[in-house]
């Protein structure tokens, strides 16, 4: 930046008070605009890189949460009732079934009011303990 007010050689051949101003202008602007362009700097870097590291926490995060909420353990849980479900067409009613923890080990003792509790309508209600009373591999008494 302070090539750009030096001035020319032939300096003498010019206005003085071109020169003078030129000069002036130099001293007052050297340090601060040198400064204020490493401080805009600064900032578009400071911005770029908060930029990049909330992308790659959410980025890290989301996956990991992800997962968490799909791990192979539960899903071994709700095997048999979510088989029973989707048999009956009812497979929109897996999210109630686990919202209430009504998985396969608790599937013999559900009730009519258990499946009330989770917002399951009459009609499902009574095909869901009708499937459980005939089928042996549901009661598993």
């Amino acid at each position: 930046m302070n090539s750009l007010l030096t001035p020319p050689p032939n300096a003498a051949g010019l206005n003085p008070d071109a020169v003078a101003s030129l000069q002036q202008a130099k001293a007052l602007a050297g340090v601060p605009l040198v400064q204020a362009r490493n401080f805009a700097e600064d900032v578009q870097s400071s911005m770029a890189a908060a930029f990049g590291s909330g992308v790659m926490f959410s980025l890290v995060a989301f996956t990991s949460w992800g997962r968490s909420l799909h791990s192979p353990v539960e899903d071994v849980q709700y095997s048999k009732t979510r088989a029973m479900l989707s048999s009956l067409g009812l497979q929109k009613y897996e999210k109630n079934f686990k919202r209430g923890i009504l998985n396969d080990t608790t599937l013999p003792w559900l009730t009519d009011n258990a499946l009330r509790d989770v917002n399951i309508p009459p009609g499902p209600r009574l095909i869901i303990l009708d499937r459980i009373g005939r089928d042996s591999n549901l009661k598993g008494r």
